[in-house]
């Protein structure tokens, strides 16, 4: 594990660009994810997949999944610092 001393510049350097990149995946990873399992009917059990509607678009939605995936995403962008 890195001090934080290390990971913070990193962070304040880019950190505009990390987050956007994470989120970016993050929201990829939910939207494939939720796809799957929501099409099946399913809810996931802990995933909370549910349908969501945004301008007449009907998709699955899962925040467990986009809080998870953009935290991994941002984690791995770090790394591959």
């Amino acid at each position: 594990m890195a001090p934080a001393s290390l990971v913070l510049p990193a962070i304040r350097q880019r950190g505009e660009w990390l987050v956007f990149k994470a989120i970016m995946l993050g929201a990829v990873l939910t939207g494939v994810l939720a796809l799957v399992i929501g099409s099946q009917g399913s809810s996931g059990g802990v995933l909370a997949i549910h349908p969501a509607t945004f301008a007449d678009i009907k998709f699955y939605w899962s925040w467990p999944i986009f809080f998870t995936g953009t935290g991994l995403s941002f984690g791995i962008i770090l790394m591959m610092r």
